[in-house]
């Protein structure tokens, strides 16, 4: 059945929702509703996007309204398709392809610039790199569909962090209403529904970083937000790996959106640390959505060793949450050999794009970047996975 109520609000009128009395809607309110109030800046320094909230029937998607400029990819495609790719085609080994896509991305975002990739809409947005989506049907999509050309007649509708291996089902309800679909990124995934078979390499590397998590000494436990201290630290141990190692581009969260993300109940993320002697030297921040475990939040101090191995313990801890949830294990892109190494499998995500309502300038502009992306850009994607 077509939902029978359709809205969107934003901090004008956000206190006139009555939500409805799910899980599902109670989980959007009380980590998007304080972001909507008091503006996302306060909880992401680099993301200047609007950020909403959509009720369609008995269900409330968070909604991000792209504002263009040099913001992080979470929050903008620009900065996933322009900025972002050009931070990582500089770990490309080859040389040639290194300087084409870093090429491509400058050519992008010059042309696209004030085009396609810093006017859009995206639909059940978290603000993290990977979204796990709740189902949806494709009477509900058409409902969100039409709702949204009407209000933003110039805006392509967006959804991220799409693969079929998960989210088949979804997909097949966005191609109904003329979805597309645009290569994103490679990832790589542990299915632990299912008996894992892994090759003798897989099998001697996963145990060396299990008897190394055992032997190390430290304890995991919840963070405790009510400690300043254990929060700075966290945000220290992100920015040490997420920013200063790889990108600025990454967002750049502050100690109000971690409190909100972790405070209980409905908290979005789970975050667990490991402590030795007081100090906390590494974390996870996950969340579980319709049988799939992410961890779109993690750090180590990156000032020790790399023979201490932190970043191994790190991913031998999320690899034991979903194999004792019996989950899939959705492991994200970024360190593809060492993944590749331990049996992760690598799959291609993909944004939804609905640009049916568009002037023939800017659909032709999707098209453009839908045929590169899903040809050259593909390739590039599963040759070089990081």
């Amino acid at each position: 059945m077509i939902a029978d109520r359709v809205g969107l609000f934003d901090s004008n009128n956000i206190h006139e929702l009555v939500w409805p009395d799910t899980a599902q809607a109670n989980r959007v309110k009380r980590i998007m509703a304080p972001v909507i109030k008091e503006g996302v800046g306060q909880f992401i320094k680099n993301v200047e996007s609007q950020v909403k909230v959509m009720i369609v029937g008995h269900k409330v998607f968070p909604v991000v309204v792209e504002a263009g400029g040099l913001q992080s990819h979470v929050g903008s495609l620009y900065g996933h398709y322009v900025v972002a790719a050009c931070d990582e085609a500089r770990k490309f080994a080859n040389q040639f392809i290194r300087r084409a896509a870093q090429s491509f991305s400058s050519i992008s975002g010059t042309y696209f610039w004030k085009g396609i990739l810093s006017r859009n809409v995206q639909i059940d947005n978290w603000l993290v790199t990977t979204n796990l989506h709740d189902e949806i049907s494709a009477e509900d999509v058409a409902s969100i569909v039409n709702f949204l050309r009407s209000h933003y007649p110039d805006r392509a509708i967006i959804v991220r962090s799409l693969t079929k291996y998960i989210d088949e089902d979804i997909m097949l309800a966005l191609k109904r209403s003329k979805f597309s679909f645009i290569a994103s990124r490679q990832i790589y995934i542990w299915d632990y529904r299912k008996s894992q078979t892994f090759s003798i390499k897989a099998r001697h590397a996963l145990r060396k970083d299990d008897a190394l998590a055992s032997q190390a000494g430290y304890e995991w436990v919840d963070l405790d937000i009510s400690k300043q201290d254990n929060v700075l630290r966290v945000l220290d141990l992100y920015r040490y790996l997420y920013l200063e190692k790889h990108s600025w581009n990454n967002p750049q969260y502050t100690e109000a959106f971690i409190r909100t993300l972790c405070a209980k109940p409905d908290g979005f993320l789970r975050i667990k640390v490991m402590i030795k002697k007081d100090r906390i030297d590494g974390f996870i921040g996950y969340y579980v959505n319709r049988a799939t475990l992410t961890a779109p939040f993690i750090g180590y101090d990156t000032t020790l060793s790399q023979k201490d191995g932190l970043y191994r313990m790190l991913m031998s801890k999320l690899r034991q949450e979903a194999k004792e949830q019996n989950l899939v294990l959705n492991g994200s892109a970024g360190a593809g050999e060492f993944k590749r190494t331990r049996g992760g499998e690598s799959i291609t995500e993909f944004f939804a794009i609905y640009d049916q309502h568009l002037s023939w300038y800017y659909r032709a502009q999707w098209f453009l970047l839908r045929q590169i992306m899903n040809t050259f850009g593909m390739s590039v994607l599963r040759a070089n996975v990081l």
